[in-house]
C-alpha cells in the first residue's frame, strides 16, 4: 500500500474517531434533552462537519501542499465509508438521494474547509 493512501487511512480514521465521540455526545443530548428528529438530523450533520473538518486540517497540516485537494480527498473518503456502512447496516442504497446528497455536500465541504485552514 502507498504511503499516501496509508495517510488517507490514518486521517479518515481519525475522523471516525472523533464522529464517535460527537455521536456519543449527541446520544447523551437526545437522552438528557430529548431532542426532536429535527435537531438530531442538524446534529448529524454538524457531526459530519466537524469530522471533515478536522480530517482536511490534519491532513493539510501533514501534506503542506494542495491542501484544498487533500481535505476534499478525505471529505469523500470519509463519505464513500459513511455509505459503505449504511449500504452494509441497512442493506441497500440510501432511500432518500436528498439525504444522500447533502451528506457528500457537507464532508466534501467540510474536507475541504480543514484543508484551507490548516
Amino acid at each position: 500500500m502507498s504511503a499516501k493512501m496509508v495517510d488517507i487511512l490514518k486521517v479518515v480514521l481519525i475522523t471516525y474517531v472523533i464522529t464517535g465521540v460527537l455521536l456519543v455526545l449527541l446520544a447523551f443530548g437526545l437522552y438528557k434533552m430529548q431532542l426532536s428528529k429535527e435537531q438530531i438530523d442538524i446534529g448529524i450533520i454538524i457531526v459530519y462537519a466537524i469530522s471533515t473538518i478536522a480530517g482536511g486540517y490534519i491532513i493539510g497540516k501533514k501534506k503542506m501542499h494542495r491542501r484544498l485537494l487533500w481535505g476534499l480527498l478525505i471529505g469523500l473518503t470519509y463519505f464513500v465509508v459513511l455509505s459503505l456502512i449504511a449500504f452494509i447496516v441497512h442493506k441497500g442504497v440510501y432511500v432518500n438521494g436528498a439525504s444522500a446528497m447533502k451528506a457528500a455536500l457537507v464532508c466534501s465541504f467540510g474536507g475541504i474547509v480543514g484543508g484551507v485552514i490548516s
